[in-house]
Parts: C-alpha cells; sequence; structure tokens
C-alpha cells in the first residue's frame, strides 16, 4: 500500500506546481517594483482631476 497522507499530498504539489526557483522570484520582484514605480508616478495625475 502506497504511502497516504502528508507524503501523497507533497507529491501532488510536486507534480502540480511548476518550480519556482530563486530565480524566477528574482523576475517577479523586479517586475513588481517596476510595476508599483509606474503606478506611483500615475497617482498625482489622477488626483489633481
Amino acid at each position: 500500500m502506497p504511502n497516504t497522507g502528508r507524503d501523497d499530498a507533497r507529491e501532488r504539489i510536486k507534480k502540480a506546481a511548476p518550480s519556482h526557483s530563486a530565480e524566477t522570484h528574482q523576475k517577479e520582484t523586479d517586475k513588481n517594483k517596476k510595476q508599483n514605480a509606474d503606478l506611483k508616478k500615475d497617482l498625482p495625475k489622477k488626483h489633481n482631476k
């Protein structure tokens, strides 16, 4: 009988989730920082209408 419970679930998650490496994480972080900077630039314009 195969292991049931946590180990089983962990394996399923590993297969389902794409590998999330540090590199991918860094790219996301950079993208988010840039996006936030762009949004902040737009803020004053929108408030002054």
